[in-house]
């Protein structure tokens, strides 16, 4: 199967027009186009890597390319499994592992029946956690090679570098410029206000895409592409809008993992490009950005529970103080009352009601709650638009002990699966990205987050065809 860069261009430019043509009709018509490419199926892939960073931006002005990403991926599905038809079992011996997150599905899904949980509510949340499962299958068939993987950082590194500069407008113009009306009237207290959300209209998920992108540039992976030459340009404005974001989970948890595979590799090299870029990005991104930030700020909304009280707002004046404030008293208090902490205490008094079984998917501070509310959230003298932000306390409370089981069977199986076939590189890849997912759930929903597993799952049926990396180890 051949990799086409024109027809990339062309899904591209469908795509633009949408923001002009914003009948959802056209978004229909767009996406039906693009779906007819059956046997392209690299270019798809490549293409979703462009698709769900920008997914919200766009939706926002043609709603018919809602579910554009998702097609794809279940099309590319569909056709490699006829594709492989002869071979089938082998591509599910080697990803055996994943067994354990489908029984994860089935049995949230399983117990949310129990609970009266709408079927829409339930299989809406099912769609959100296992859609990107179904790239691990896709990229574990025998298409892929390593210049297949540099098509996707290069890619993702020049759709990142749009989005940066975009959060740079967005920073500097105070959200009066290149910023859908619709987000720009949204109403949100003053210390969300001063961070960068973005086209994917979430400082959070904005800075979790970022950083795992300027993580895979420095990747050792066959690239010979003139595109790699403007890595150092592209790092530092990556790395200044991420510290835009004022995202404290993200960087913690890029922080440690960046950490962590630094030490496995002993790679004193990209330590260097990283510390210069570290530079760079505060010296001639993130503090002009800072220092010229205006006063009238059109506050938008966010999907995340907002944990500070207002009187803290004029706290929050810089990532650094951010950073140094998030475990000062008031902060702890107003998390308690209204934040964090008052998630996880309500999060925790659910599962203590049901330890073993949970209340299953769609009944506490998930994605499906949020659209469809929760059967047991007047129950619980629970606000219904509330966002657990926090998947180890929603996996407790939907799923219960068994739940948690279940995962952590999935993480051990794949570890045990992956490291005898991998090489030392690849391992530490594994080991990093690992991490830095069981970080990120102590801050997020990061199972729901389709952009940064889309990235992991991608990464995950790389490796488990060991062989497409035997040239970069």
């Amino acid at each position: 199967m051949r990799f086409s860069y024109i027809l990339l261009f062309i899904y591209i430019a469908l795509i633009a027009s949408c923001l002009i043509i914003t009948n959802p009709l056209w978004g229909y018509i767009i996406t039906i186009i693009i779906l007819t490419n059956l046997l392209q199926l690299k270019t798809n892939i490549v293409f979703l890597f462009i698709y769900f960073p920008i997914r919200p931006f766009i939706t926002e002005f043609n709603t018919g390319l809602l579910f554009l990403g998702d097609a794809i991926i279940v099309l590319s599905f569909l056709q490699v499994i006829f594709i492989e038809r002869d071979r089938l079992k082998t591509i599910f011996l080697k990803s055996h592992f994943m067994v354990y997150f489908y029984l994860f599905l089935a049995f949230g899904a399983a117990t949310a029946i129990v609970s009266n949980v709408p079927l829409a509510s339930i299989i809406f949340q099912l769609r959100t956690l296992g859609i990107m499962s179904l790239l691990v299958y896709i990229l574990c068939s025998n298409y892929w090679q390593p210049k297949d993987l540099s098509r996707i950082v290069n890619t993702s590194m020049i759709t990142a570098l749009i989005l940066s500069l975009h959060g740079i407008v967005e920073k500097v113009f105070s959200r009066t410029y290149l910023f859908p009306e619709t987000w720009s009237e949204w109403e949100l207290a003053s210390v969300n206000a001063e961070r960068v959300y973005g086209m994917l209209a979430n400082p959070n998920v904005l800075a979790t895409y970022l950083l795992i992108v300027f993580w895979l540039s420095f990747l050792p992976i066959q690239n010979d592409s003139k595109i790699t030459r403007l890595y150092p340009i592209i790092r530092p404005i990556i790395l200044g809008t991420t510290l835009l974001t004022v995202s404290r989970g993200a960087f913690i948890a890029f922080a440690v993992g960046f950490a962590i595979y630094l030490v496995l590799t002993r790679d004193l090299k990209t330590l260097q490009k990283l510390t210069l870029s570290a530079i760079l990005a505060f010296t001639f991104i993130y503090y002009p950005a800072t220092s010229n930030w205006t006063s009238n700020i059109h506050p938008i909304e966010s999907d995340e529970h907002i944990e500070e009280s207002p009187e803290q707002s004029s706290q929050y004046d810089s990532f650094f103080q951010r950073i140094t404030t998030m475990l000062s008293d008031d902060t702890i208090q107003a998390s308690t009352e209204w934040g964090r902490i008052y998630i996880v205490i309500k999060g925790l008094e659910l599962f203590k009601n049901s330890p073993v079984l949970g209340h299953g998917f769609g009944t506490f501070g998930d994605a499906a709650t949020l659209r469809y509310g929760s059967p047991i959230y007047e129950q619980y003298e629970i606000e219904s638009r509330i966002y657990s932000d926090n998947q180890y306390v929603n996996i407790l409370a939907s799923t219960g002990i068994t739940g948690i089981i279940l995962l952590i069977a999935l993480i051990v199986s794949l570890l045990k699966k992956l490291f005898p076939i991998i090489g030392h590189r690849e391992r530490a890849t594994l080991i990093m990205l690992t991490i830095v997912l069981l970080i990120l759930a102590s801050f997020y929903n990061i199972l729901e987050d389709q952009v940064f597993m889309v990235y992991y799952f991608t990464i995950l049926g790389y490796l488990i065809n060991f062989n497409n990396f035997k040239d970069v180890s």
